[in-house]
């Protein structure tokens, strides 16, 4: 009943669904995920209607996410081809700077694949970049890509300076706990010295 509410309303309520995917397309997709519907999970099902949405192509049209996200506390950035952890929550500083290498298992060019398509199709490679980074720390996303087996953590395979591999293993956070994301040195960063002060 979802799917079919959400396969009318957002044609119908969005000023011009089709600019970019054609209405056929948008039909299919909605038939696959209504296949879907007697075995997959509550997260692919989320999943699946983020990916119909984004697939419209703007950046204003989207599906709001599950209050109980499972957000995972680190925030990860991507240098080239690197991903790097670059904040985490307390007690996990020794993943700070460390490339990531895989997540639940998964190499980490595959599960990146993977969160584009919760992105929107049509807009610039920037906002797609920082939409899909979001996505590597939240668990109802990771679980219902196939990444993880379960919203609630996930394994992370990281790599230090030394070229050492190590797994963290990463409990979500609960609704409306503070992830307190921390980076060593972020209160000496230049950017944050003397905010009073302009440039020329």
């Amino acid at each position: 009943e979802d799917l079919a509410v959400f396969a009318r309303e957002l044609p119908r309520r969005h000023a011009n669904a089709f600019y970019t995917l054609s209405r056929s397309a948008f039909d299919a997709e909605v038939a696959a995920l209504d296949a879907r519907v007697a075995t997959a999970n509550g997260d692919e099902m989320f999943v699946g209607l983020q990916k119909i949405a984004k697939s419209i192509g703007d950046g204003h049209t989207g599906v709001v996410a599950p209050k109980d996200r499972r957000v995972m506390p680190l925030k990860v950035a991507r240098f080239g081809s690197d991903f790097r952890i670059v904040a985490t929550g307390p007690d996990l500083e020794r993943a700070f700077g460390a490339r990531l290498l895989k997540v639940g298992g998964m190499p980490i060019a595959n599960v990146w694949q993977h969160v584009l398509t919760l992105t929107s199709a049509d807009e610039l490679d920037e906002l797609r970049n920082s939409e899909a980074l979001i996505y590597l720390s939240r668990g109802y996303a990771l679980h219902g890509l196939g990444v993880t087996a379960e919203r609630s953590h996930v394994v992370y395979t990281l790599e230090d300076e030394a070229g050492r591999a190590f797994d963290l293993d990463m409990s979500g956070l609960q609704p409306g706990q503070d992830a307190n994301l921390h980076a060593p040195g972020q209160e000496t960063a230049l950017r944050t010295m003397r905010r009073e002060a302009t440039l020329a």
